[in-house]
């Protein structure tokens, strides 16, 4: 029977260990995780566990568990930061084991499913937001660096991905680098100074107008480099070496989305 090689992790690239701390590192700065130590949330948290009888509901669990430490009031709809959603539920019990490996692992996926890649559950941006649109390679990263100022607030994907230690175009463990990508967006609605230049691709007039309505008060800017520049820049830039074939068929996907509107 064939056996798979074995695979090695180079000494300067983290752990899959390494990359889940960080990962909760930036996720114990949000503001609703101190709702949780609050004796509000305490007793709410005792009322679920003691309406589902301590009993897990996850479909194929159906744990009883009476050590209470191992039971999780979990939120059916991930909350992402919203105050209503975080107190008004709707709640179930789960077991820790389920919570921790099955319902975490869909949250921190989940929202790559979302249509436009638009997080579920944002609300208007009180500062202006400028929605920096284009194909890879087409220059965005550099418009931003050359337009925004010292206080603005900068959303770019592949600077999320490099800090989380994932790589600047790296493929693997996406769903951590979404939910920081999707923390930072929900985070506008509450944030008073500067203004927020968030990149994305968004290749059709229709995806755009849907970040103009989530965010509302959204000025596009859509840089038309064209797909033969778009290429080049990215065959001869050498950190983009490794990545080469789905960049290549990510700028192949948003041209063919670009033109396809005009059909």
């Amino acid at each position: 029977m064939p056996v798979a090689p074995k695979t090695f992790r180079s000494p300067s690239q983290p752990s899959r260990q390494h990359k889940r701390r960080r990962y909760d590192r930036v996720r114990d700065q949000e503001p609703s995780r101190a709702w949780y130590k609050t004796a509000r949330w305490q007793k709410l948290r005792w009322s679920i566990l003691v309406r589902d009888l301590f009993t897990c509901q996850k479909s194929g669990c159906g744990r009883v568990e009476t050590e209470t430490s191992q039971l999780v009031c979990d939120h059916v709809e991930p909350h992402r930061g919203d105050e209503a959603l975080f107190w008004n539920g709707p709640f179930q019990t789960l077991c820790k084991a389920c919570h921790d490996r099955d319902k975490q692992r869909e949250e921190r996926l989940g929202d790559r499913f979302q249509p436009y890649s638009i997080p579920s559950g944002v609300k208007p941006s009180r500062i202006p937001v400028h929605l920096v649109c284009g194909a890879p390679g087409s220059g965005k990263s550099t418009y931003v660096r050359q337009h925004a100022q010292a206080a603005d607030y900068v959303i770019d994907f592949d600077d999320i991905r490099e800090r989380l230690g994932l790589g600047r175009y790296g493929g693997q463990d996406l769903g951590f680098a979404y939910a920081e990508r999707d923390r930072m967006i929900r985070s506008l609605e509450h944030r008073h100074h500067g203004e927020c230049w968030l990149i994305v691709m968004a290749p059709t007039d229709a995806e755009r107008r849907a970040w103009m309505r989530a965010l509302g008060r959204v000025t596009v800017h859509t840089i038309d480099t064209d797909e033969d520049e778009c290429l080049r820049r990215i065959m001869a830039d050498p950190m983009r070496q490794g990545y080469l074939p789905p960049l290549v068929a990510a700028v192949a996907k948003y041209f063919e989305e670009n033109r396809k509107q005009f059909r």
